[in-house]
């Protein structure tokens, strides 16, 4: 099916959207003092360079013009205001453009694939603000989002018994209150503690089952966009780890070292 003149011209605004962010990282890396650093806006600016290579390659096929870029005065802001303060206080607002640029992507089928790599991107920006902590010591530390599971196992827990423990307590105080009868104070005690147990059970099953289907999607949408450039999504995860402070040598052996066992 032959594009429409919409389509066409939306291709040729994302190409130019791709432009902006090659002339914007290829600033940051010029104006950047750490040679790092400046590698890692290089390669986010080379990643830019295939996404406008695609919607070229889409208009050329379709017979339309490719648009002359010319750099837009807030790019140019951007660049004299990160070699005027530095790159880090600009991260922030590099980080919304690349969110900006995931939700203009989402829903458009000819992205396929280039959301996923604005997400990428957004992390080792967000990696390169926080660079200022301490370095991580293993590939524990790096995957985060271990943590991130165990924790909220932990925090469900502690705040089920929490609210258990103050809920029976309330009602066998208040069973007392009303009847100086022992057996019922512990009849309502054993009532409530099943009552209670049932509820949180119930609740935290479909928290947990709500969850882990997240989880399954989200992992099916990676699994697929691995199998679909393995190349480039091996790059972005080694990128990823370069702005959290590993050396690049390091970060791609790290890269190497997951993607030989996907699962």
């Amino acid at each position: 099916m032959k594009p429409s003149e919409q389509d066409l011209r939306r291709y040729q605004d994302n190409f130019l959207r791709e432009q902006d962010g090659i002339a914007l990282y290829r600033a940051l890396a010029k104006a950047e003092k750490d040679p790092a650093r400046a590698e890692i806006f290089e390669k986010l600016a080379k990643a830019e360079e295939r996404h406008a290579a695609r919607w070229a390659r889409l208009l050329r096929n379709n017979q339309a013009p490719v648009p002359v870029y010319t750099p837009g005065w807030r790019i140019l802001l951007l660049g004299w205001l990160s070699r005027r303060f530095g790159t880090q206080h600009l991260l922030p607002v590099v980080t919304g453009l690349e969110s900006r640029d995931q939700d203009v992507y989402r829903g458009q089928v000819e992205a396929r694939g280039i959301p996923a790599e604005e997400r990428s991107h957004m992390r080792a920006l967000r990696a390169m603000q926080r660079r200022g902590q301490d370095p991580p010591e293993s590939i524990l530390d790096l995957e985060g989002w271990h943590r991130t599971l165990y924790a909220g196992g932990l925090r469900a827990a502690v705040f089920g018994a929490n609210d258990g423990l103050l809920s029976n307590f309330s009602l066998m105080m208040g069973i007392a209150g009303a009847s100086a009868e022992p057996r019922f104070v512990l009849l309502a005690g054993i009532a409530g503690l099943l009552a209670g147990a049932s509820s949180m059970a119930a609740g935290e099953y479909v928290s947990v089952r709500s969850q882990r289907e997240l989880y399954e999607q989200q992992i099916a949408v990676e699994r697929q966009e691995l199998e679909m450039s393995p190349e480039e999504e091996k790059e972005e995860l080694a990128l990823i780890y370069q702005a959290k402070g590993v050396p690049s040598g390091q970060a791609e052996e790290l890269a190497d070292r997951i993607f030989s066992n996907p699962d």
